[in-house]
């Protein structure tokens, strides 16, 4: 019995955590509103009202609890919440008095006899954390006792409020000061602010101003509308509980009531800002007083009023002269009352008797009484009056929660691929969200993430709209990169002497969009050494390597290879340049003169030709006047290349005491592998079938030693092929000695396997290039030699 109770008990405890830990994770803002029994003022209590996202409203009380049991003899016009990242309650206004939660109580408005006037807002101070600013309006906050001063203060959450900043001060008594500041998302951060003149200065008029919200200050004011335009009178400018929007256009409008206590019809006041001259535009609703405004938060060209004749009333202005009002609440209980959008993207009115909060849902315009009854039906405590008239009630202005996201993506790895993915992080609105792309992606939502997924995606650049569940939109456009080369657009220049990997290139893997070009020094002269260690790098299908004359590359224990794509694609292979009329030999006052590729146990596939000593040009044809470009072969590999080796018309003649010398190719392969194989890159597109490993044209003196030559297939395969063709060339095909004695008691010998005709040669007018065969194996192929028209040729 006890282990049944036991495991009730965490199921339970469990079942609680998992609740707490889901309204935690719907929690989308809060309010903080003070309430106190409407008979006598007395009880008062603070209460923080959470919105969550599944429509839910939760609260508590907070304490400390600054508000006498008479409030009555209180101005609590306002109050609000300053509150952290995840929406801890770091402090909280009620009217004149700054509470820390759980904490002290400090009068932060001192002078005497302060009137705090109905409009307060709170926000986060834009690029820190823990820092707010508040802003207000008010009369006897400086030495103008009978004037109105619009400030704002700092305040770092656990610390008191800083001391007033005057914004604009002497503004006209008889009126107040209505004010608004753009969301959170738009930046730079702007507050606007219509107000009366001054008394005493006439030629400071009643305009509509803007000041710049900065991490430092409030600053660099600018007057917007002045008095007179637009048809606009000075009276115009008693502006109270002024709104903003920022319209799908990226127009700014701004709406607020202007009015007095002697005149029971309100006015709307309309300011369209698009870049030009301010449009202006005033509408008399003729429904009584007006107790507040907002804009709608999913609809460009509405808002909503609460009007005391009617209840609230939808302002549709898409004709911005002839304006369409509609009743929308469906009761007159809701008719003396600011009209805030809270964290929810619901739109919140006080019922007329101060004890509920009805809601209404823009767009469908739908509207709900009593969503929320005040603990004990106590009575909203922030409210002004008209003289002895009834309560206008006031709830707290909100920063705005609009649908903002991150975006992050990971771009694809290989031409004409779609592995590329998009991360789109939502914050703010309210979920659940839609979203729909072009061209269009298959989402998925991630509930941990708070975040749409898409996977399987191809380049480019794709637009979405997201949709939250009360019709708020955003839209945007990402990009599918082809991220695919480590070195892109342009050849990778070595002009300084260099071992890879390096402090600066650390990497054994490297990708190539154009390749690799080793240079001499422009400035120096200077013929780099490059060496590349136990790495594989990656080529694209137009990237190759230059080596120009007097540079060398060493390609040691590493891998030049094709691009690892599906499909791969050949690339172009090595260039090794040369001077025609130079010759390979170094020597006291003959430094290098031709390019040098030296491979060491490295392999090289997928080329179109592996090594090529000479260049080409941007057609791909051969330049003669850049032949004669050095290769050295030990121990290497070279795997599934169209043509592994391509040397052509070079003498390496050497004057030697007035001598002239035709010496042998510095060329040297030993102990190498030419295959082909079922995994050969054929393209039908290009034809690129493989016709020989070796291509010698008009060169003399090039050995192999212990070499073997394979075509282990007949996929992408010329019915002409050859391992090794020569056209007036000279060649040797030997075996290698491994056991290093004389005679050779262990030879490695060289082989061909599976050509049509392992050997071809034939000879030009002179018929003097021949070859010589040693120590050879010939396996499976339809013609071991062919000669024709070579002289002196031996098969041994």
């Amino acid at each position: 019995m006890k282990k049944q109770l036991l495991s009730f008990l965490f199921i339970v405890f469990t079942g609680v955590l998992l609740y707490q830990s889901a309204i935690a994770q719907q929690t989308l803002g809060k309010w903080v509103i003070p309430a106190a029994y409407s008979q006598d003022g007395s009880n008062p209590i603070v209460t923080e009202l959470t919105f969550h996202e599944n429509g839910v409203i939760t609260d508590e009380l907070l304490t400390p609890v600054p508000i006498p049991d008479d409030p009555e003899e209180y101005n609590h016009h306002f109050s609000a919440g300053g509150y952290d990242v995840n929406f801890n309650t770091e402090f909280y206004v009620i009217g004149e008095y700054f509470c820390i939660t759980g904490g002290g109580v400090t009068q932060w408005v001192t002078d005497a006899q302060p009137n705090m006037h109905p409009e307060f807002q709170i926000i986060p101070k834009p690029e820190t954390s823990g820092m707010y600013y508040s802003f207000y309006t008010g009369t006897n906050l400086s030495t103008r006792d009978l004037d109105n001063h619009f400030c704002y203060n700092e305040i770092e959450a656990g610390q008191e409020p800083g001391a007033h900043n005057l914004l604009r001060g002497g503004i006209n008594n008889e009126g107040y000061v209505g004010f608004a500041i753009t969301p959170k998302s738009q930046s730079p951060k702007y507050i606007y602010a219509a107000s009366l003149g001054n008394p005493v200065v006439p030629e400071d008029p009643s305009v509509l101003r803007r000041w710049t919200i900065t991490s430092e200050n409030v600053t660099d004011e600018l007057i917007i509308v002045e008095e007179l335009e637009g048809g606009l009178t000075e009276s115009d400018f008693d502006a109270y509980n002024l709104e903003l929007k920022i319209t799908e256009d990226e127009e700014t409008h701004i709406a607020w009531i202007h009015g007095n206590s002697a005149n029971p019809e309100d006015e709307l006041v309309l300011v369209v800002l698009n870049g030009g001259t301010p449009e202006v535009h005033k509408y008399n609703l003729n429904m009584g007083r007006i107790g507040g405004i907002e804009f709608s938060p999913v609809s460009d060209f509405v808002l909503y009023a609460s009007c005391v004749n009617t209840g609230i009333v939808k302002v549709d202005y898409s004709n911005i002269n002839s304006p369409v009002f509609t009743t929308v609440s469906g009761t007159g209980n809701y008719n003396k009352t600011f009209l805030q959008t809270a964290p929810d993207g619901k739109v919140y009115a006080v019922s007329n008797d101060g004890t509920n909060l009805g809601r209404l849902t823009p767009g469908s315009e739908n509207f709900e009484a009593a969503v929320y009854t005040f603990p004990e039906e106590k009575t909203v405590l922030t409210y002004r009056k008209y003289g002895d008239a009834e309560r206008y009630y006031i709830l707290p202005e909100t920063e705005a929660n609009p649908l903002d996201v991150d975006v992050t993506t990971l771009g694809i790895n290989c031409p004409g691929a779609t592995d590329g993915q998009v991360v789109i992080t939502v914050n703010g609105g309210t979920a659940p969200y839609t979203i729909t792309s072009e061209p269009s992606a298959d989402f998925d939502w991630d509930e941990a993430l708070q975040a749409f997924t898409a996977d399987n995606l191809g380049s480019g650049v794709y637009s979405y709209t997201i949709v939250d569940v009360n019709g708020y939109s955003i839209a945007g456009t990402f990009e599918i990169e082809e991220n695919i080369y480590d070195f892109e657009t342009d050849y990778w220049v070595i002009t300084q002497d260099m071992i890879l990997p390096n402090a600066n290139y650390p990497e054994t893997n490297y990708k190539f969009e154009k390749g690799i070009h080793i240079m001499p020094d422009p400035n120096t002269g200077h013929k780099p050494v490059v060496t590349i260690n136990n790495s594989t790098y990656e080529f694209g299908p137009e990237a190759g390597i230059i080596i120009e004359p007097g540079c060398v590359l060493t390609v040691d224990h590493s891998t030049l290879t094709s691009l690892n794509c599906n499909p791969r694609q050949q690339w172009k292979g090595i260039e090794v340049w040369g001077n025609p009329n130079d010759n390979q030999m170094v020597y006291e006052g003959h430094p290098l003169a031709q390019g040098k590729l030296s491979l060491q146990s490295a392999t090289i596939e997928d080329a179109a030709t592996a090594v090529l000593l000479a260049a080409t040009d941007e057609n791909g044809n051969i330049d003669y006047n850049k032949t004669g470009g050095i290769f050295i072969g030990n121990s290497s590999w070279f795997v599934n290349n169209s043509k592994s080796l391509h040397a052509l018309y070079y003498n390496n003649i050497v004057t030697v005491e007035g001598n002239t010398v035709v010496m042998g190719n510095a060329s040297k392969i030993t102990n190498c592998a030419f295959r082909v194989d079922n995994n050969y890159l054929y393209d039908p597109e290009i034809d690129n079938k493989f016709f020989k490993h070796i291509d010698l044209a008009h060169v003399w003196g090039f050995d192999f030693h212990g070499c073997d030559f394979l075509l282990q297939t007949d996929q992408g395969v010329s019915d002409w092929n050859d391992g090794i063709a020569a056209y007036d060339a000279g060649f040797s095909v030997l075996g290698r000695c491994v056991s290093g004695d004389d005679p050779c008691s262990d030879m490695d010998r060289s082989s061909f396997t599976g050509f049509n005709t392992a050997v071809w040669a034939s000879a030009g007018g002179d018929k003097t290039s021949t070859f010589n065969i040693e120590h050879t194996l010939f396996t499976d192929n339809a013609t071991g030699v062919y000669a024709s028209v070579v002289n002196n040729l031996a098969v041994l």
